[in-house]
């Protein structure tokens, strides 16, 4: 009988909250912009290797340069439900990521197949597992396999999607969270790793 690879991961799912502002697939980077959205945090990328997104551990004491609270805002200065912020950050984190890397990668990924047994409104991250060795065989096809610039890319976007999801504090999050956008949060660490996991194959 044939054996099935181990998963990387349990698959979770999670509602789908995003469908009123969904990725436009017109650039992972600068999407919070075409969205009216604003990021207040960024990555010094400051000593290669070594330093985590938004901290650095180079110094004898840990400098805290990119975790500022609140991590998104609207550009137009108005209140957003904490629901509005998550809907915001699967579209991005998400949707967008997962379709940047896969553009990067040269892998043509169906999103349609991430909705639980064609749940419209619930998104399974089962079709995840895998998929780190689909984008590298699919990056081999094009001859971008280990390059330095793909490599590069892929680290960037990593990074971006952990700063924005990690605590500002270790003990604190910056809102109180429902299931639900507990469930979205936690996808997009699903697929934090698949990036990374992505990175280590190259």
């Amino acid at each position: 009988p044939s054996r099935k690879s181990r998963p990387e991961f349990i698959p979770v799912t999670a509602p789908y909250m995003c469908a009123a502002a969904l990725y436009d697939n017109l650039g992972f980077w600068d999407f919070p912009a075409r969205m009216n959205w604003r990021v207040h945090r960024y990555d010094l990328q400051c000593h290669s290797g070594r330093c985590p997104p938004g901290i650095c551990v180079a110094q004898s004491e840990k400098l805290r340069y990119g975790l500022h609270t609140p991590a998104i805002s609207k550009t137009d200065g108005n209140d957003v439900s904490v629901a509005g912020k998550v809907a915001f950050l699967q579209a991005w984190l998400f949707f967008g990521a997962l379709t940047e890397v896969s553009s990067l990668c040269g892998l043509e990924f169906d999103a349609g197949k991430l909705f639980a047994s064609g749940d419209p409104n619930t998104v399974s991250t089962a079709e995840l597992n895998g998929l780190p060795m689909r984008l590298f065989t699919a990056s081999q096809r094009r001859r971008l396999a280990g390059t330095r610039e793909l490599r590069s890319r892929l680290y960037a976007i990593a990074r971006q999607v952990q700063l924005v999801i990690t605590r500002a504090g270790e003990f604190e999050d910056e809102h109180e969270y429902t299931f639900s956008e507990c469930q979205v949060l936690w996808s997009i660490h699903i697929l934090l790793r698949i990036i990374l996991l992505t990175f280590l194959c190259h």
